[in-house]
């Protein structure tokens, strides 16, 4: 079993007396290293996929049954080898203890990723866990109007009417959504079927506006609109 042990030592030789035995107290110690089991990983959404902002949870189970204090690693492969993530110590865990990493990523880090964890105890004595994978994606958005409803254009000349939405990503508590998105506002032709929208971009405060200039063929009617992120890098089409 583990733990420390006594050496007992004497000498004995032919036609000579034997010596007294000398004990040497803790001479060894038979120990072990820390174990590591049930790796995982789940998004805000549940399950090993989830968009950037989402707040991750990764765990592990770690047990030294000689009681050592043992610094838990998380490590990820984020498209450029392991690095570092985060890290923690484990008190005295001779039993099974539960840890648990709270994580966030940035929009450069989606795609197919993969974690593990790593444990190191008091006497150096390290252990690894399994390699996982997971999916960083892009994030959920939210298009919520601002201006143009119940507004008139004229036809005529140049005259054009503001259509403005705000983009909000959902995976992080409707954050305002950064400058730079890419979207599009359709506006009907005949009162029900769109036409082939009008593309912008977000501003400073994740506001898209768009100002519509309606030609001949857009009847004169009260007609529809609506609009929402359309093929962006790092969000999720809403509303197109």
């Amino acid at each position: 079993p583990l733990g420390d042990y006594n050496t007992p030592i004497n000498a004995t030789k032919q036609f000579y007396n034997g010596s007294l035995t000398t004990k040497k107290v803790n001479a060894y110690e038979l120990a072990t290293d820390p174990a590591l089991s049930s790796p995982a990983t789940a998004s805000d959404q549940g399950g090993t996929t989830g968009g950037w902002g989402e707040t991750w949870d990764f765990t592990v189970n770690i047990q030294d049954v000689d009681a050592d204090n043992v610094t838990v690693q998380l490590w990820a492969n984020l498209g450029n080898n392991f690095q570092l993530l985060n890290t923690t110590t484990c008190t005295a865990c001779s039993s099974q203890t539960g840890i648990t990493f709270l994580q966030t990523f940035n929009r450069t880090q989606i795609g197919n990723r993969a974690f593990k964890f790593n444990a190191t105890d008091t006497r150096n004595y390290t252990n690894e866990s399994i390699t996982q994978n997971f999916t960083i994606e892009k994030d959920n958005t939210l298009a919520v109007f601002i201006t143009g409803n119940d507004i008139s254009i004229d036809r005529e000349a140049s005259a054009t009417g503001l259509l403005a939405i705000e983009i909000q990503d959902t995976d992080r508590a409707n954050a305002i959504a950064s400058s730079g998105v890419n979207g599009s506002v359709f506006v009907t032709t005949d009162t029900a079927g769109f036409d082939g929208g009008t593309t912008n971009q977000t501003n400073s405060s994740g506001q898209m506006n768009i100002y519509f200039n309606p030609t001949c063929s857009y009847t004169a009617a009260e007609q529809k609109w609506r609009g929402g992120v359309a093929g962006d890098e790092f969000y999720k089409d809403s509303n197109i």
